[in-house]
This record gives structure tokens, C-alpha cells and sequence, in this order.
């Protein structure tokens, strides 16, 4: 089957090794380029037509190199028909040669990884594909595939960056049908990347004007997301949008009955909080690849908290809105989501994010809710932490491990060894032959589980035998997926779970829909919308924009944040108790034994 590790691109492809799909027989070349010509000629949604075809060719030849390439683009159909173990099966096929069949082939494998919920995979396998693929269909298929994993990773700016090459290297018999797809991808991206992504087509256009090569796409993206960005303004009634655009150099978006709305809606103020029912607002932060993973469990948990998508049609059910903060302007984000209704706010992935949220929460007196750990002065009159103490963390269980005589003791995360350390040139990340020659017995990770498996790796590779103490968001992890001497974990609420504890249903239910236990993050999610839900889902279901009403109603809704109970995920704890922090009691967990 074509490994993960071998699908990249063929980066490591020798340049004068011969193309396998060149040996092939003039009956076999001849039987496949019909098949290929009826499948360009087809459109999308009838392409399954040719499952049938494409098996009696590799029956037929087997064993020809040709048959390789066929054997993918049956599995890329029947991956679009949602048959992933079946195209699973067809790629084990593949023979592990270089040339056309090993790059289509990556870029399956891509496909079904995005799929099954693996965006950041995909990447992975797509992006060294860029400008490699010869086959133009091929290269189309692989273009929109490297959009969808951008956009579900919530790396906007990316996504729109590969739409532009998407449809600068397609055919120029389907850069209309391209340009279609991506005016409809274009509508899952938020107003703050499309804003970035506006600027940077215009910083394009002035470098390298109208002889570039993707002049006119690049023109034509740009009209599209204005456009886009100008609908957003006008349905949100969004004047400082609007004063934006108009201060860029479209002078087109001044043109027109729309252009007199822009200009009118620039001249009111800025967005002023509202009520419109019952509603929990949401900042999602995109701003790097920690940010955007950690966005996407939040959700999760977020979700699952309010009962969506399923309670969204029930009488009185607690709705969501979100917003993104991806040019870093989380100022800009909150301002829309409490215009847009809600009355409480969930934000701030990291410190920065948080202090921001906490200072607009205060200023406007809308309770937020904040998912980092932040000083007690920053919490304000209308602030909420859910967050963790990575200090606490630490000291549990290094205590642990002292305790277990396992010292010298390693910190990686918060406080000690940073995650984010770059590799030397084929190097090591962390100082592993240092903690060798002090013969360090405990690891400390306090990082997320892709931090903690690195660190691991490179310590085991140069032959450091130790424990390892993961903190709270690592400790989804095990000693068997991590291939070390013992684990133990920091333990909080009902989690990582306990086979002998009785976590609340909930939680089980949760377990039983994804597969596997929540994220740390998830968790966070989950418990920071479960208190806010529980806090508006009682009072009266109000439409206003009355500024003394609005007012009102978030000091309402304050007061009873601070006293409302729910069978949290994080802490035995259920809710703030009168407070503005969520107390959490911390043990340590033996990941074999299962128990403290």
C-alpha cells in the first residue's frame, strides 16, 4: 500500500530513475487512454460510471504499470462515493513505485484522510504535490482537494492562497466550473482572513501587476472575495467593515445601489451589543496551526454542550454564533458576536486572546468566559475562567515522580522545555543526549499530544529510559501509544477517564458518539458552553437593542453565571460557586492501573 511516509510528492524521487508508466504496453496505453478521455469527458457527479471500466482494466492488466494508475483513480471514486475501506483496500494494491500512480495516489490518501477527520494529514500529504502533478485533471483534483483540508483545518488565508493556484494551473476548459466551486468555498471562510486575504491580492497586484501569469485570476479573486466581503457588511449591518472597504482601493465597491449602502452604513457607529433570543458566541482563533486545533475541539465540546446540531429547532434551546479572530483583531470578533445577539462570550485560547477578550467583557459589561489561565486582576467585573493551571500541573506531578525516585525530572511546556523548539539541520528538537548524560528518569509534558509523542520519540531514539508524567492535555495518551516504562497522568473532573468511575452521562454519551474520550480542549469547550447555557436558558427570550435593556439583561446573566450548577467534564466542581474562576482539584492517575 502506499505509506504515508512514502506518498509525499516523490520529493525524494531520483530524476533519472525510469517512469514505471513509460514500460507500459502499447494494448495497455490504448485500452487506459480511452477510459481517461471518458472520464474528462464526464462531468463530476457521473464519473462512478467508470468503476466498472477501470476493474476490468486492471483484471485485464494486472500486472501492467498502467493498472497501478487505475487502480487509484478507482479508489478516488470510490472514496467520493463514501467507500473509504474499499478504496482503502484498491491503494494496498498500488506496487510502491514512483511516477503518476504514486503521486495521484497521495493525493487519495489525502482525500480519505480528510474524510475521516484528519485535515492537518492531508496537508501534510498535499502541499510537497504542489506543481508536481502532470496529469491537469489530476492537478484540479488535487487543487480542490488541498482547499477542502485548508478550510476544514480552519487555515483560511491558506485556502484561499490555494484556491488562486487551483485555478491559475487548471485547464482552461473548466476555469469556469473551478471558479464556481471556489465563489462556494469562498463562503465558508470568516470576515476577518477574507479581509487579510483582500489585502494581500492587493499587495499582489501592485508587486507584480498585470504581466504576472496569475494576473488574471489573481484579479478575478480579488473582485470575488470584495464582493463577498461587501455582502458580508451589508446582511450584518457591519459599519466598520464597511468603513474598512471603503478605505481599500476598490474604487468599483463605491459603484452602484450597493455602493450608496456601503457609504450609508459606514456613516452609523460602531457595532453595539444587542439581545436576540437565547445565544453563546464563540471566538475561534486561527492564527496559527496550535490555535486552529485547538478551535476545532472547542467546538466539539461546544457543541455537544448545546445539544447541536439537533436542539437548534426546539422551543427555547440555547443557539450559537461564532466568530473568527484570525487577523488578530479578537476586538473585532467579539464586537460581532455581541451584535449579532449573544450574551455570553467564550473565548481566548492563549494569554494574549484572553487579557483582549477580558478587557472588551469589562468594558461592555457582557460576561466572557476564557479558556487560558489568566492573573485574578485580569478577570475584571464580567470575567470567567474555565482554564487549567499548567503551575499547578507541574507541581503535581513532579511531586509524583519524586515520590517514585525518579529523578532528575524534566519540564516540557509551560514553565520549562518550550514545544515549539526548532529542529537543527537533521537534529533533535529537545536536548534528549543532555537529559542522557544526566541521566534524567521523569519527563514532565505539560504540551499537547503531538508535543509529548515528539518529545518521547527523540528520547527513546537515543535510548533515555524514563517515566513520563503527561499534564492534562496530553492525557489522552497511553504507555502502549507511547512505548515507554510507565504513565502516569494529571486527573481532573472525570478525566483522562477511569474505567472503575461512573462519568457523567454526558461524557459516556460523548465516548460513544466520537469513539474515543474527549480532548482536554474539548472538554474545556464543553463545560465553559454548558455554565453559559444553563445561565440563559431560563431568563426571557428577549429581541432588543435597547442600550438599557441590553445592559439589564447581561448583569442578569452575570449574576447567574456565577451560581449555576451542571455536571462538568473538567471538575468535580459545578460551576463557580459564587466565584469567577472553576476550582479544580488535581490528582495523578497510573495510566496502566487505571486508577490514582
Amino acid at each position: 500500500m502506499l505509506s504515508l511516509a512514502g506518498s509525499c510528492g516523490g520529493g525524494g524521487r531520483d530524476p533519472n530513475a525510469p517512469d514505471p508508466t513509460l514500460a507500459s504496453s502499447r494494448q495497455a496505453q490504448e485500452a487506459f487512454r480511452a477510459i481517461h478521455a471518458r472520464w474528462l469527458a464526464l462531468p463530476d457527479e457521473r464519473r462512478h460510471e467508470l468503476e466498472a471500466r477501470f476493474d476490468e482494466f486492471i483484471r485485464a492488466h494486472r500486472s501492467d504499470p498502467k493498472a497501478d494508475v487505475a487502480r487509484v483513480y478507482l479508489a478516488w471514486l470510490l472514496a467520493e462515493r463514501g467507500l473509504p475501506e474499499r478504496a482503502r483496500a484498491v491503494l494496498a494494491d498500488v506496487r510502491p513505485a514512483v511516477g503518476a500512480a504514486r503521486d495521484f495516489g497521495a493525493v487519495v490518501e489525502a482525500k480519505l484522510l480528510l474524510r475521516s477527520g484528519e485535515p492537518e494529514l492531508a496537508l501534510r500529504l498535499l502541499e510537497p504535490l504542489a506543481g508536481k502533478l502532470i496529469d491537469p485533471d489530476e492537478r484540479s483534483l488535487h487543487g480542490e482537494e488541498r482547499v477542502m483540508a485548508a478550510l476544514a483545518a480552519r487555515r483560511h488565508q491558506d485556502a484561499i492562497a490555494f484556491m488562486l493556484e487551483w485555478v491559475a494551473d487548471g485547464r482552461a476548459d473548466v476555469t469556469t466550473a473551478i471558479r464556481q466551486r471556489i465563489e462556494r468555498y469562498l463562503t465558508q471562510v470568516p470576515t476577518t482572513p477574507l479581509e487579510a486575504a483582500m489585502r494581500e491580492l492587493e499587495r499582489d497586484e501592485k508587486r507584480f501587476g498585470a504581466d504576472s501569469s496569475r494576473a488574471n485570476q489573481r484579479e478575478w479573486l480579488l473582485k470575488v472575495v470584495r464582493e463577498r466581503l461587501v455582502r458580508i457588511a451589508l446582511e450584518r449591518s457591519d459599519s466598520e467593515l464597511a468603513r474598512r472597504l471603503l478605505a481599500s482601493d476598490a474604487r468599483d465597491i463605491r459603484r452602484g445601489e450597493r455602493g450608496n449602502a456601503l457609504m450609508r452604513l459606514a456613516a452609523r457607529g460602531t457595532v453595539a451589543p444587542r439581545v436576540l433570543g437565547r445565544q453563546v458566541g464563540l471566538v475561534l482563533s486561527t492564527r496559527n496551526t496550535t490555535l486552529s486545533r485547538r478551535s476545532a475541539e472547542v467546538v466539539m465540546g461546544v457543541t455537544r454542550a448545546l445539544g447541536l446540531p439537533g436542539s437548534a429547532a426546539e422551543e427555547g434551546a440555547v443557539g450559537l454564533v461564532t466568530a473568527d479572530d484570525a487577523a488578530n483583531e479578537i476586538t473585532t470578533a467579539l464586537e460581532q458576536l455581541a451584535g449579532e445577539g449573544a450574551t455570553v462570550l467564550l473565548a481566548g485560547l492563549d494569554e494574549k486572546d484572553a487579557t483582549q477578550a477580558l478587557k472588551y467583557g469589562a468594558r461592555v459589561g457582557i460576561p466572557v468566559i476564557v479558556l487560558t489561565r489568566v492573573d485574578d486582576a485580569a478577570l475584571g467585573n464580567a470575567g470567567f475562567e474555565v482554564a487549567s493551571d499548567p503551575v499547578a500541573e507541574r507541581e503535581v506531578l513532579m511531586s509524583a515522580l519524586a515520590a517514585r525516585q525518579l529523578e532528575p525530572i524534566v519540564s516540557v511546556g509551560p514553565g520549562g522545555v518550550r514545544c515549539e523548539s526548532d529542529a537543527a539541520a537533521g537534529g533533535s528538537r529537545f536536548p534528549v543526549l543532555e537529559w542522557k548524560r544526566q541521566r534524567v528518569h521523569g519527563l514532565v509534558l505539560l504540551g499537547d499530544e503531538a508535543c509529548a509523542r515528539e518529545v518521547v520519540r527523540e528520547a527513546r531514539n537515543a535510548g533515555l529510559d524514563v517515566t513520563v508524567a503527561l499534564g492534562l492535555e496530553a492525557g489522552v495518551l497511553s504507555s502502549e501509544a507511547l512505548r515507554v516504562r510507565g504513565v502516569i497522568a494529571a486527573h481532573a473532573g472525570s478525566l483522562p477517564l477511569v474505567p472503575t468511575a461512573s462519568p457523567p452521562a454526558s461524557l459516556r454519551a460523548h465516548v460513544a458518539a466520537a469513539g474515543r474520550p474527549p480532548s482536554w480542549y474539548t472538554a474545556l469547550g464543553h463545560d465553559a458552553a454548558l455554565l453559559g447555557r444553563v445561565a440563559v436558558q431560563e431568563l426571557p427570550s428577549l429581541e432588543t437593542d435597547a442600550p438599557d435593556a441590553v445592559a439589564a439583561h447581561h448583569r442578569n446573566v452575570l449574576e447567574r453565571l456565577k451560581r449555576v450548577e451542571a455536571p462538568l467534564w473538567t471538575s468535580d466542581a459545578k460551576g463557580f460557586s459564587g466565584g469567577n474562576r472553576l476550582g479544580r482539584k488535581l490528582g495523578v492517575l497510573n495510566v496502566e492501573a487505571g486508577k490514582p
